[in-house]
């Protein structure tokens, strides 16, 4: 037929002896390919299925395996394809979770990277959670806590901290202060049995509080690691902290009486009787006094 088809009432197509019944508009020589006139009431709309039959919606872009899937399995809405997007057009702020040009009355979950070109709105309570519970940064009244054990590393090459006046009391930073030092040695690629090596040296005296070890297998049943005091690099004779002998894995001690250092004292790692082929992490705490008690 090549004329058109006036139809005041509903046209139905039902499905008789053969196969699924179908609409097929070749508009190859059209620009418009189905055409809805406006609505003239808000009771006039455009309806496919009738939600008591499963029915996917599907509409193919322009390169091949790009389409816009309503999937009926899940009621999912789904982009298909590597070169498919959501582009919002909109450009209402969002200042609420009611408002802005792209809403969702659930959690948003994102696979790949997220950039925000402006800023970013946590309400009270708010928790950035690195590693499932690893790291936490909890918002209260005023306060960012971050979760017990967690360190805030200041690594960057020039790296300041500006602390306005009065925001810290000065024994505040003299009695809570500290400084990491993290050590990797890999024993994998070097022997370090019987070896005593320079670590750190300090740059104001303080004082270490806290030592923790892993290993990557078991030392052996000698002696192990100490963390020595020591005047010069690669020596000393003051023991500040041992490992459980035999350790293989994680072992923290938290000093019960603090060992003291001096300006300018190293700190050397000793290794007596240890298995070749095991690498060694060691985190030793210690406290620096930053300004003088007032």
């Amino acid at each position: 037929m090549s004329q058109n088809i006036n139809c005041n009432r509903t046209l139905t197509f039902t499905k008789g002896g053969g196969g699924a019944s179908k609409v097929i508009f070749d508009t190859d020589d059209s620009t418009t390919i189905l055409y809805v006139l406006p609505a003239t009431d808000a009771t006039e709309y455009v309806c496919f299925g009738n939600a008591t039959k499963n029915m996917d919606v599907i509409m193919y872009g322009g390169t091949a395996g790009n389409y816009f899937h309503w999937d009926e399995s899940g009621d999912d809405l789904l982009l298909v394809g590597t070169s498919t997007q959501l582009a919002v057009a909109g450009t209402t702020e969002s200042t609420s979770t009611t408002t802005g040009s792209l809403r969702t009355a659930g959690g948003l979950a994102c696979v790949g990277d997220f950039y925000a070109g402006d800023d970013i709105f946590l309400t009270s309570g708010a928790v950035l959670n690195w590693n499932a519970g690893n790291v936490t940064l909890t918002h209260s009244a005023l306060t960012l806590t971050l979760s017990a054990n967690g360190i805030l590393d200041l690594d960057a090459s020039g790296c300041d901290v500006l602390l306005p006046s009065g925001c810290v009391d000065k024994a505040d930073l003299a009695a809570e202060v500290y400084t990491i030092e993290h050590i990797t040695l890999a024993g994998s690629t070097n022997d370090f049995d019987n070896q005593t090596v320079k670590v750190a040296q300090l740059w104001s005296a303080g004082t270490v509080i806290r030592v923790t070890y892993f290993t990557s297998a078991i030392i052996g049943t000698g002696l192990g690691i100490d963390i020595l005091d020591g005047g010069a690099a690669g020596a000393g004779t003051d023991v500040i902290d041992s490992c459980s002998d035999n350790l293989s894995g994680l072992d923290t001690n938290t000093l019960t009486t603090p060992h003291a250092l001096s300006a300018g004292d190293y700190i050397c790692v000793k290794f007596d009787d240890v298995s070749a082929a095991v690498d060694f992490t060691i985190d030793i705490q210690v406290k620096v006094p930053v300004a003088a008690a007032t």
